[in-house]
C-alpha cells in the first residue's frame, strides 16, 4: 500500500477551496484536466510510500505515540498564498505562516516513517494544499484567497491510483486532535 500522513479538510473547506479554483484560477489554466479531485483536498505531513500491512500496523502504533506527546496542534490554519512549483508542475495553496507546532507535527511524521524504513525526504516541509498538477507553465497568477481551514482530523491514507491515472485517497487511519487543540 502507497502510504501518506496529512491533516484531513472537512466537506466545507473543501468545498471553498473547490469554488475558489473554480471561479479564480481555471481562468489562468490552460487545461483544466489537471485539476486535482477536491475529494482529494488535504494537507500532506509526510509521505511513506509503499508500506508492507506488518510495516502498517507498526507506523500507526509510531503515529499514536507521536500524536500522545504532541501538547498543541493549531485549531486553524489560514491558506493565504498561492504558488506554482515549475519542477514538479504543482500549483498550490500556502499558509504565509505555518506555525512551529505544525512542521514539528509533520517531523515527527516523517521520523514515525523512518522507524519502518520510508525513505526521508529530501525537501524541507512546506504545509500546501495541491490545487492542480502536472502544469507545463503558468504564466500569471491570480490573487490568493484567505481561506481558513479547521483543524481536526489527522489522518494516514492509502493512496490508489485506477486504469485512467487518476488517484483517489482513503482515509485507513484517524486521530481526532481536538483534544490536542486549542
Amino acid at each position: 500500500m502507497r502510504l501518506f500522513s496529512a491533516i484531513e479538510l472537512s466537506n466545507h473547506d473543501k468545498r471553498a477551496i473547490f469554488e475558489w479554483r473554480d471561479r479564480h484560477l481555471n481562468p489562468y489554466l490552460v487545461d483544466t484536466s489537471s485539476h486535482v479531485a477536491s475529494a482529494n483536498f488535504h494537507i500532506t505531513l509526510a509521505f511513506f510510500g509503499d508500506v508492507a500491512g506488518n510495516k502498517q500496523e507498526q507506523l500507526c502504533q509510531y503515529l499514536d505515540s507521536t500524536h500522545l506527546s504532541i501538547a498543541y496542534i493549531p485549531r486553524t490554519l489560514t491558506f493565504d498564498h498561492l504558488e506554482f512549483w515549475p519542477k514538479t508542475g504543482i500549483c498550490c495553496l500556502r499558509p504565509s505562516h505555518t506555525p512551529e507546532q505544525i512542521h514539528k507535527l509533520a517531523e515527527a511524521h516523517a521520523k514515525a516513517g523512518n522507524k519502518i524504513g520510508s525513505r526521508k525526504s529530501k525537501h524541507p516541509y512546506k504545509a500546501h494544499i495541491t490545487l492542480a498538477r502536472g502544469l507545463n507553465a503558468l504564466e500569471r497568477l491570480p490573487a490568493a484567497p484567505n481561506i481558513e481551514i479547521e483543524v481536526h482530523t489527522l489522518s494516514l491514507f492509502e493512496s490508489q491510483r485506477n486504469k485512467a491515472g487518476q488517484y483517489s485517497y482513503h482515509a485507513i487511519e484517524q486521530w481526532q486532535v481536538d483534544k490536542h487543540a486549542s
